[in-house]
């Protein structure tokens, strides 16, 4: 975003005004030769003269008379074109400015957007951890009520219950429900 005192300069300092500024000073040197030419002529109003000196008095009177003028407004045209320049160059400046603190906002939004991809991501592995410790406690669960439903019924008949006899069982049911408790201290110690 440019800067809006940039644009409050004065009226003469905009391309506009310079350019009728440039088209003016360029009518007036015409003007002016013109001028010079009838003023001569009519001051002056022989008839074309061969001799050379009488070309050399012209060219005299033609170039101490220009000279000045022309040389004055070529003055006035750089000095025109160089508060143009100086005007760009302040809007250029404003303008890298800007960009600079665009740039900087851009990259402090850039770091931030990151820190907060990275705590996402941080997150998105924790409750990726807790989904498989999750899945493992229902398996187990699962598996252990299947081995308490098997040891019940063992029991209860006094037999074997598939190739399982109730004391297999009851180890089994011991070491799911071990490694359940290792799995639920485990939770409890990474929460702190």
């Amino acid at each position: 975003m440019i800067d809006p005192a940039i644009h409050d300069v004065p009226v003469a300092i905009n391309s506009q005004s310079v350019r009728r500024a440039l088209r003016f000073l360029l009518a007036s040197a015409i003007v002016f030769i013109v001028f010079v030419f009838v003023a001569y002529f009519l001051t002056f109003h022989d008839s074309v003269s061969l001799k050379q000196e009488t070309w050399g008095q012209f060219g005299d009177f033609v170039g101490g008379t220009l000279n000045p003028i022309l040389s004055f407004l070529s003055l006035l045209a750089l000095v025109f074109t160089v508060l143009l320049q100086i005007h760009q160059l302040d809007i250029a400046r404003a303008e890298l400015k800007n960009s600079q603190s665009e740039l900087t906002a851009t990259r402090e939004e850039l770091k931030r957007s990151a820190d907060a991809q990275h705590l996402t991501a941080t997150a998105l592995e924790e409750q990726a951890k807790h989904a498989v410790i999750s899945a493992k406690l229902a398996a187990l669960s699962s598996a252990l009520s299947v081995t308490t439903e098997a040891l019940t019924q063992a029991r209860s008949e006094s037999a074997f219950y598939g190739h399982f006899s109730a004391d297999k069982l009851l180890q089994r049911k011991e070491a799911i429900n071990s490694e359940i408790l290792n799995i639920t201290e485990q939770l409890c110690g990474n929460q702190e």
